[in-house]
């Protein structure tokens, strides 16, 4: 990641590595699409969401959140393709803020 981190104009990102939690990625600031199959922490993804306001396609498909996935919301405006896989046992209301996105074309 510390190689990575130093690509300032990466636009897309795809890290799938299960033993690995993904973390500090809001140094990438260029970023069109992202693709995580990787435990995560909420306000770690809301960070990196933050940073890179122009993303465009997100796909998380890692059951492994902590916290809510729906916080992102806010920080979406340019979100058009969204993919995630839903925690088991888990309401699938707690996602419902995600489908209000206003420029959303594939859920």
């Amino acid at each position: 990641m510390r190689v990575l981190e130093k690509k300032k104009l990466l636009e897309s990102l795809i890290l799938r590595m299960i033993g690995y939690t993904a973390g500090n990625l809001e140094n990438f600031q260029n970023l069109r699409s992202l693709s995580l199959y990787v435990p995560m922490e909420a306000d770690d993804l809301t960070e990196c969401i933050k940073s890179n306001p122009n993303l465009k396609e997100l796909v998380f498909t890692s059951t492994d959140m902590h916290g809510k996935l729906a916080d992102i919301t806010p920080y979406c405006r340019s979100l058009e393709t969204l993919e995630i896989q839903m925690k088991p046992e888990t309401d699938a209301s707690e996602y419902a803020p995600l489908a209000s996105l206003t420029k959303l074309k594939t859920f």
